[in-house]
């Protein structure tokens, strides 16, 4: 029989035997799932990190680290919700750069970049607290303004134009910059947020047609016009393609025998029906569109074209033609022109190049720069509507121009207004100092024509002495070497500049 003994082992010492042969794997145990755990809530912590900054990011445009577009469209519909809760106004601004393409064009997108970032201080700098900006994209930006009616819209946008009144510093240059915007009103010009984003789109638009540097409040009348600037520039497109264009010339005669000196090339736009139409109706779209650079292309080609068949009839005639600022920004603008010379066998000295006063201010170095390599091709250089820009004494006793050009804003009152009477005068020994032409243009009467020539300018040009002409009217008046404006007798002076 099996007997059996039974002992009692106290509870606490089969947990103490249990515990000292367990206890270091426990331990292990412990120590990994706290590893463990630290490891799996850094990794949480991380992603939740980056989440947010690919989220941020999203948002962000990464040039200026303003709101990109995602952004602000939240804002705005935000915006619209509050200002329709509480029955109260807000404002969108639109803000384009004017010709930002051309600084690009002339300086690179590392300066155009630079520039960006300053714009964006600037901006930000003049709004208000609660104000919202964003950059759209390329040289758009967007102001929001909250809780904002008609009038501190206008306040705000006229402080933003004042704000670029200075040029910018990017780098070693001084850059003149200048926005054009445009103003929506909620509920006013719209209740959502495409409705507002694209009539204050249609505003900015408006504000460049006013010359840029200003500010546009939409009315319901802008966005036909758009529509018309659009279709312009379509047709404008074609035109090109086709060639439906011809030039007109407006004659400059010497002011001390009454001939012809030269002309001054305008084109003009055949239409579709065979109506001429004048260059105020399309120049300012092609500048806008960049389409004004192959403009200029098809006139100096037509220029050649005629110079090459007049220059033995009439020796000694020169031709001038107009350059737009876009063009003379264009960093091949000069390569062109010689390209387009030498290939029509041409030389460089009838050519008159005339470029307005505030072209060549823009940036004083680099148009300088332009018009000595034009001046060693033997190009002629004109100042075209002297008066009207900042150019200052010091630049301007360096600009290689052969003629300056009176605006005709001064010529119009020299007969009645002294302060004209003055102004031209000051111009008139401001070029004889600096041995330079003087032109007067826009010359409609008589009284004028005689006034400007008692003063001692030399050359004119007007609808007084001869509307624009065509070519072959141009060639008949210079082929008959005849005075087309009577001097009267005595009225015959020694030269103190030759063109």
């Amino acid at each position: 029989m099996d007997i059996y003994a039974y002992v009692s082992v106290p509870a606490t010492y089969v947990w103490q035997r249990w515990w000292r042969q367990n206890m270091p794997v426990f331990a292990a145990f412990a120590v990994f799932l706290g590893i463990f755990s630290m490891i799996a809530y850094w990794v949480a912590q991380r992603e939740r990190s980056h989440s947010r900054e690919l989220i941020s990011q999203a948002r962000r445009d990464s040039l200026t680290g303003l709101p990109n577009r995602m952004a602000v469209e939240e804002m705005l519909e935000w915006c619209i919700r509050m200002a329709r809760t509480m029955r109260h106004q807000c404002a969108v601004l639109f803000v384009d750069i004017d010709r930002f393409k051309d600084v690009n064009d002339s300086y690179g997108h590392d300066v155009g970049d630079q520039l960006l970032r300053k714009v964006a201080k600037v901006i930000q700098g003049s709004l208000r607290d609660g104000n919202f900006l964003s950059r759209l994209g390329g040289d758009e930006f967007l102001v929001i303004l909250p809780a904002c009616d008609q009038e501190t819209a206008i306040l705000i946008s006229k402080r933003l134009l004042d704000a670029f009144r200075e040029p910018l510093r990017v780098g070693e240059r001084q850059l003149a910059v200048t926005p054009s915007i445009g103003v929506a009103l909620f509920p006013e010009h719209g209740e959502d947020i495409r409705t507002l984003l694209k009539h204050a789109d249609t505003a900015m638009y408006e504000a460049k047609r006013l010359g840029r540097n200003a500010f546009s409040l939409y009315m319901d009348q802008l966005g036909e016009r758009v529509r018309h600037r659009v279709q312009i520039e379509q047709e404008l497109r074609e035109a090109i393609k086709r060639g439906s264009f011809q030039l007109a010339y407006q004659p400059v005669v010497d002011m001390y025998s009454g001939r012809l000196a030269g002309g001054e090339a305008l084109i003009r736009w055949v239409g579709q029906d065979g109506e001429l139409i004048m260059p105020e109706a399309f120049i300012d779209i092609a500048e806008d569109s960049g389409l004004i650079c192959q403009l200029g292309e098809w006139v100096l080609r037509s220029l050649c074209s005629h110079m090459a068949e007049w220059r033995k009839a009439v020796p000694g005639l020169w031709l001038a033609m107009n350059v737009s600022p876009r063009q003379f920004r264009d960093p091949a603008f000069v390569a062109k022109i010689e390209g387009i010379l030498q290939e029509a066998g041409m030389d460089a000295t009838w050519l008159v190049v005339e470029i307005t006063e505030t072209t060549a201010m823009d940036d004083p170095e680099a148009s300088m720069a332009i018009m000595a390599r034009l001046r060693a091709m033997g190009i002629r250089i004109a100042i075209d509507d002297f008066g009207t820009g900042h150019s200052s004494l010091g630049y301007l006793k360096r600009i290689p121009a052969d003629k300056i050009k009176i605006d005709k804003s001064f010529v119009s009152g020299i007969d009645v207004n002294v302060d004209d009477t003055g102004i031209v005068q000051t111009i008139l020994a401001l070029s004889a100092m600096l041995q330079k032409a003087a032109v007067a243009e826009g010359i409609e009467t008589e009284a004028q024509f005689n006034a400007l020539r008692d003063l001692g300018c030399e050359y004119a040009q007007g609808y007084w002495i001869s509307k624009p002409v065509t070519p072959q009217e141009f060639l008949s008046m210079a082929a008959r070497h005849a005075a087309l404006v009577s001097c009267g007798p005595g009225r015959f002076y020694e030269r103190q500049v030759g063109v």
